[in-house]
């Protein structure tokens, strides 16, 4: 198995141990896409990211069998994200796990403000103007700013609409009015709500040279964008003062590009091996013995592979018992836009965008 998911580690260990006609080993791969794009030998399963990139999903051997012959349940997964990969009538990947931006604050505050599980961007600008505080011409507190993080500008242009996708000749797409119009919202939010620029990046270098969730327990700032994996980095004493909402626009909530697949490498010289460990895996009683391995083996991930199920039922059932801090957290499928397919240089391509568009618009 190639990945670069460390805590698969325990999974496989777990999986070689309830059978003894396959043997998994694990070799890491920083980038299994981009591993696989240019390999010259390949490994019997991939986990990986962006592994149903249009240049790469046909390498891999199809996985219908699995459903027709009811090893996998197609009804337990989130419908959107499993088609993701029915391309050409065929199942190249299987979708593992995914993420969502998490707005994080401080507990206590302005829960009864927000309501619901999500903040939406007008609400998350609204709140942050009124905390916004100048002493002497100078800003001693700053709700929140897009520009701190780039995901955060990003998700901006997903919600109102970019459709960023890969079209027919492999190139990226998107809807430029759209994209503008995400520009413009973040611009205004900048000069107007921000004090500017310059008042943004002085107050970015006095201040943010600590966590960030110091600056919200401190009262510095009102809000922080974060990936929903990497809440858990926080440690647990500075987690238990802060809450989170999921980022929203007209009740969606975007998924991060970066949703683990598996699939099998048409090449593989083990189909069977690799198809039996799919099957496994994709058991809900396998799920939650994962949960719970995370707790006792003391993993510090989220959910299944560091991130939520594609499994809806695990992520509703079993998730909160397993982390409390998913309690009241849970969004409604039909909230989730899950992402069109990039392609395996998404990440850089995502960073120029970003400053193409955002960056160069400051003023």
């Amino acid at each position: 198995m190639w990945t670069n998911h460390a805590e698969l580690a325990a999974y496989v260990e777990n999986y070689n141990s309830t059978q003894n006609k396959y043997k998994i080993e694990i070799v890491y791969k920083p980038d299994p896409a981009r591993a696989l794009l240019h390999a010259a030998s390949v490994p019997d399963i991939v986990v990986g990211a962006y592994l149903n990139s249009p240049s790469l999903v046909e390498k891999f051997y199809p996985l219908n069998r699995l459903f027709r012959e009811k090893k996998i349940n197609s009804d337990l997964f989130y419908h959107d994200l499993l088609s993701m990969c029915f391309i050409d009538k065929k199942y190249r990947v299987l979708p593992i796990s995914f993420n969502l931006p998490a707005v994080i604050f401080k507990r206590g505050k302005i829960e009864n403000e927000i309501g619901g599980l999500d903040i939406p961007l007008d609400k998350m600008k609204e709140l942050s103007e009124k905390f916004n505080q100048k002493r002497a011409r100078r800003v001693i507190k700053m709700g929140f700013s897009p520009y701190w993080e780039s995901d955060f500008l990003y998700y901006t242009a997903v919600l109102m609409g970019a459709n960023f996708r890969v079209n027919s000749s492999g190139l990226l797409s998107y809807d430029k009015n759209n994209l503008e119009k995400a520009v413009d919202f973040v611009s205004l939010w900048e000069e107007k709500t921000n004090f500017g620029f310059e008042t943004e990046k002085s107050f970015r270098e006095k201040y943010f040279n600590v966590p960030y969730y110091k600056l919200l327990l401190d009262g510095r700032i009102l809000f922080y964008l974060a990936s929903s994996r990497a809440i858990l980095d926080i440690p647990d004493e500075k987690r238990s003062a802060l809450d989170f909402r999921w980022l929203s626009y007209h009740d969606n909530i975007p998924v991060e590009d970066d949703i683990l697949f598996v699939g099998i490498p048409s090449d593989s010289k083990n189909k069977r091996g690799g198809t039996d460990f799919i099957s496994w895996f994709f058991k809900l009683e396998t799920q939650r013995k994962i949960l719970k391995m995370n707790s006792y083996k003391r993993l510090r991930v989220l959910g299944i592979c560091n991130g939520f199920s594609s499994i809806a039922e695990i992520n509703e059932r079993d998730m909160p018992k397993n982390n409390e801090m998913l309690l009241g957290h849970i969004p409604p499928r039909n909230f989730l836009v899950f992402p069109r397919a990039k392609s395996v240089n998404w990440d850089e391509e995502k960073t120029s965008l970003i400053s193409k568009y955002f960056k160069s618009a400051q003023k």
